[in-house]
């Protein structure tokens, strides 16, 4: 009766675990958002998540997340999927063939065109924030919600592996490898402290080289690598709302790249290394955003690239190779 009375107990546990977690994805995908490094190239399309369901092209009556995409002046958008389950934090692959996102709790792969979809992670716990590896051979992710890690998995989804391991009130969350590979910025967060984050650095290890580059009392997340590795943006709140910050890799000469009173958030350098991509609120709703990789100015006003009412986020661009048989390759 003993072992009947436990495994019953098991049973209903596990069951209140997996209703907790298909509530908490929906709640994960308003906070998660994309860790990418710039692979070097020229500039390609900006893929992002959007809730719209209006426009040209447009097909998502419910009002869920979908992946889009669009050139980096903001023309020619395209629908990349289609279905009833909330899909974010797209990020292309090191030669933009392909993409890495988040469908509901799970990483999904397809081609830049949409097609080809595919289911790489089935985790009772849940895995988010897809980030390829340089050499395309891998994708770090974050695996769990409170208490999250870092895992990396081969590019097909095999050989799954902790690779940042977190333990009591630890979490680290959103990687991103450098342009080299030789190292992997993430959202560090001891969990106890609310709504309290760092950036940190390990190498691809994920022990050695251990490094936290931000120690502001304020929420520090979203590493993104520039083309060349050099600097790493990031968003804080340490202005009392998200603005997006700029640091050298080791940690030193923080400075702020946008001035807005309203939010902006998920940077992303583009593929040349001249340009940023970011989410905002700073008209109303969410919008994608792009502006000159200086510091925001009265000279260097960020454009905005969708003009939707809807809620747009997570960009990650697009790196092309600098020519093609045909010519130069890109849109910019």
């Amino acid at each position: 009766m003993a072992e009947i009375q436990g495994h019953t107990a098991r049973t209903l546990a596990t069951l209140l675990l997996a209703a907790l977690l298909a509530a908490c994805a929906l709640v994960f995908a308003a906070l998660s958002g994309p860790a990418e490094a710039a692979f070097p190239g020229k500039n390609g399309k900006i893929v992002f998540a959007s809730n719209r369901t209006t426009g040209a092209g447009v097909h998502s009556p419910s009002g869920d997340y979908e992946i889009f995409a669009m050139t980096s002046a903001g023309t020619g958008l395209v629908q990349l999927t289609d279905n009833s389950a909330a899909d974010y934090g797209p990020a292309y692959s090191p030669d933009g063939s392909r993409v890495a996102f988040v469908r509901g709790d799970d990483v999904y792969v397809m081609n830049a065109d949409g097609t080809g979809q595919r289911r790489l992670t089935n985790a009772f716990e849940g895995s988010y924030d897809p980030a390829y590896s340089p050499d395309g051979t891998s994708i770090a992710f974050t695996r769990g919600l409170s208490n999250a890690e870092v895992w990396v998995m081969d590019a097909d989804g095999a050989n799954e592996r902790a690779l940042v391991e977190t333990w009591g009130q630890a979490s680290a969350r959103k990687p991103a490898y450098s342009p080299d590979g030789s190292m992997l910025a993430f959202e560090c967060r001891d969990v106890a402290v609310a709504f309290h984050s760092d950036v940190c650095t390990v190498r691809p290890d994920g022990v050695t080289g251990w490094k936290q580059l931000t120690t502001d009392f304020a929420a520090d997340t979203d590493p993104a690598w520039s083309n060349l590795g050099g600097t790493i943006l990031f968003t804080s709140e340490r202005d009392g709302h998200e603005e997006i910050y700029i640091m050298n890799t080791d940690g030193t000469n923080q400075g702020r790249e946008t001035n807005s009173s309203k939010n902006s958030r998920h940077p992303i350098f583009s593929p040349d290394g001249g340009k940023i991509s970011f989410a905002s609120d700073r008209d109303g709703d969410s919008d994608i955003y792009v502006m000159s990789a200086s510091p925001e100015s009265a000279t260097n006003t960020p454009v905005k690239l969708t003009q939707n009412g809807a809620d747009d986020r997570d960009p990650d661009w697009q790196p092309l190779p600098q020519c093609t048989k045909t010519g130069t390759a890109g849109d910019d």
